[in-house]
């Protein structure tokens, strides 16, 4: 670690009316970086409108003041701005303070709306002249208790082009790692685990062979930072990458079984398209088709493709694991 000097923010008690009206005219936007807005409860959006009723101060609001010199970008206090929002636009009830009965902000008597709209319990710090890098490192840092998926950090890496890249296309590819891989993206998705996988697949494609077989979990927050900034630097060829991406996508959605993958065929179909480019999809599909849809007794490659299994061998999706499988494709191949 290594210090890093951040100018002085200013500071500002905005009431909440005119906090709302900074982002309703785009003068205030939410950062890319913030996490994805499905992971608070409704309960939990609740309580923030609540606590403003009650004139509880509630955490700070970070902005970073972009080059135009107007827009400022959120970078910390997304969930609350978010609770405020809908809040106004009536999409849930709170417990009005005169009335003590749920109401909607519409619904609210003139004087319980007068003090939500007046009420000062935020405060705004808003920094001026920070890199893209310096705006990773503050995300980081404010949420330094907050356990970050493994894919909630590849999404908050603005300055590094694997991890944009793995961004960008876990938008495009996330529904299908979802249909067709058992257990790899949770919750339609809700901590961004899609674009961890998706980091997993460029790593692998990157590299040129089987580096990484399996999903980091959130416990591992240090490793999964760690395993972005080691491509800091890396130049990656950003076309060639897209392509065999949308080729193993294309494999995995036509899958030719009605179940799901197991996660470790997301690794192993990488290594076979690695070691046979001239292999066309179809030959990949047929060949799961008979690892997953025949008895051992059909081929005897099944039977060493089962032996990678779970039951078999303490985790098939170790690189080791997906290698062999590969050697099996081979025989199977032949």
């Amino acid at each position: 670690m290594q210090h890093v000097d951040f100018p002085i923010p200013e500071k500002g008690t905005p009431p909440t009316s005119g906090y709302l009206k900074n982002f309703a005219d785009g003068s205030w936007r939410l950062h890319g970086i913030q996490r994805n807005d499905t992971t608070w409860k409704p309960e939990e959006y609740r309580k923030t409108i609540q606590s403003i009723f009650s004139n509880i101060l509630i955490s700070p609001f970070v902005g970073s003041l972009q080059a135009d010199g107007v827009t400022t970008h959120l970078l910390d206090g997304g969930h609350r701005t978010l609770a405020m929002m809908r809040f106004v636009n009536n999409e849930f009830e709170v417990c009005a303070p005169s009335t003590n009965q749920p109401c909607f902000y519409k619904d609210l008597p003139q004087r319980d709306r007068k003090a939500f709209d007046d009420s000062r319990p935020l405060h705004t710090f808003v920094y001026t002249n920070l890199t893209k890098a310096q705006e990773e490192l503050m995300f980081f840092r404010l949420n330094i208790g907050l356990p970050l998926s493994a894919g909630e950090a590849v999404r908050a890496f603005h300055t590094i082009p694997i991890c944009v890249l793995a961004s960008e296309l876990s938008v495009k590819f996330d529904s299908i790692i979802q249909d067709s891989i058992c257990r790899a993206v949770m919750k339609n998705n809700q901590r961004d685990d899609a674009a961890s996988w998706m980091l997993l697949i460029l790593q692998n494609f990157h590299a040129g062979e089987i580096v990484l077989g399996e999903n980091p979990g959130p416990s591992k927050q240090t490793e999964n930072l760690e395993r972005c900034e080691n491509y800091r630097d890396a130049t990656i060829d950003r076309e060639k990458l897209t392509k065999q991406t949308a080729f193993l996508m294309d494999i995995i959605e036509n899958r030719p079984i009605t179940k799901k993958f197991p996660s470790y065929v997301i690794p192993t179909v990488q290594g076979i398209m690695m070691r046979y480019p001239m292999v066309s999809g179809d030959t990949i599909r047929s060949f799961l088709s008979d690892m997953f849809g025949l008895d051992e007794t059909a081929n005897p490659v099944i039977r060493e493709w089962n032996y990678q299994a779970r039951g078999k061998k303490s985790n098939p999706s170790k690189p080791p694991r997906c290698k062999e499988r590969v050697k099996i494709f081979g025989k199977w191949l032949a």
